[in-house]
């Protein structure tokens, strides 16, 4: 969290004068047109936008219906623990922060930024193990070797 903060400050930064730059441009760009052209422009963008945001409409329904995310494999399992993190007095700091550098002018006005952290399972690994299925019963036997070859 600690590493990505700055990162994110920057893009927030980033997004926030995009806009305005982008809005300009276009503001001069068809203020340098005739009306003719324009609205020949005016309508093939139009077009295309209504175009792509069907085909991207149809292509999420398409998706969700084949993938049906959300849906689980094996119903009826015991789900994984999660671990639960507590808010920190540091999160409340980087917060204020954040708040400060918003990457949505409008956004800012009406909505306060708050860290929320997602419950991730648990995960349990061992290092340094030589063999995948390594049971009580053949530990003790490695043991046992162990212990004769140093007698």
């Amino acid at each position: 969290m600690l590493l990505s903060f700055p990162g994110e400050l920057l893009l927030n930064m980033l997004r926030m004068i995009i806009l305005p730059l982008v809005i300009a441009s276009l503001i001069t760009a068809v203020a340098g047109l005739n009306a003719a052209e324009a609205g020949k422009i005016g309508r093939r963008t139009l077009i295309y936008y209504l175009s792509t945001m069907v085909l991207a409409a149809l292509l999420g329904v398409l998706l969700a219906l084949t993938i049906k995310p959300g849906k689980e494999d094996k119903p009826g399992k015991g789900g994984p623990s999660f671990k639960k993190m507590e808010y920190r007095n540091l999160d409340s700091i980087l917060d204020v922060i954040r708040n400060c550098f918003p990457s949505n002018l409008i956004e800012a006005t009406v909505k306060q930024r708050k860290t929320k952290y997602l419950a991730t399972p648990a995960k349990y690994e061992m290092y340094n193990v030589t063999g995948s299925n390594l049971t009580l019963a053949s530990m003790r036997k490695l043991l046992q070797h162990f212990i004769m070859v140093q007698k």
